[in-house]
C-alpha cells in the first residue's frame, strides 16, 4: 500500500501518499493502522508521490465523509497538503472544500510546515 504515517518531533504527524492513489477502502484500513490518527490536530499530507487515477469528487466527498464520522476531531484539525502537479492541487483544493476545520493547499514543504505550526495556538498531540 502506498500509504505511509510517521510522528515528526515538531508535533505533527506526517502522512505520505507515495504510488497509486489509494480507493476509499484501502484508506480506511490504513487510518485504522494509525491508530493516533484521530487525536492528531496538526496534520502534514503529502501529496507529491500521488500518480495514477486520482479520485473524482463523489469519491472525495465519500473519503471526507469516512473520515470526519467524529466531527469534534475534525473540527480541531489544521491540515497542511504539499502537492506537486496542477491535478493533485486541484484534488486537494476538492478536499479543502468539504473538510471541517482548517487546511491549506502549497506547493512546497517548507512554508506547509511554517503554516501549519504557525497557525496552531494549542499545544501538538
Amino acid at each position: 500500500m502506498p500509504l505511509s504515517s510517521a510522528r515528526d518531533e515538531r508535533g505533527f504527524l506526517r502522512l505520505t501518499i507515495d504510488g497509486p492513489w489509494p480507493t476509499l477502502a484501502e484508506l480506511m484500513a490504513w487510518y485504522k493502522l494509525v491508530g493516533d490518527l484521530r487525536a492528531m490536530r496538526l496534520l502534514l499530507i503529502d501529496i507529491r508521490g500521488s500518480r495514477g487515477a486520482f479520485p473524482r469528487f463523489p469519491d472525495i466527498r465519500d473519503t471526507v465523509g469516512a473520515f470526519e464520522s467524529d466531527v469534534r476531531f475534525a473540527s480541531e484539525r489544521r491540515r497542511a497538503v504539499v502537492v506537486s502537479s496542477d491535478v493533485q492541487f486541484g484534488v486537494a483544493r476538492s478536499f479543502e472544500a468539504l473538510v471541517t476545520g482548517e487546511m491549506q493547499v502549497f506547493r512546497d514543504e517548507p512554508s506547509a510546515i511554517a503554516w501549519l505550526l504557525a497557525g496552531s495556538n494549542r499545544e501538538p498531540s
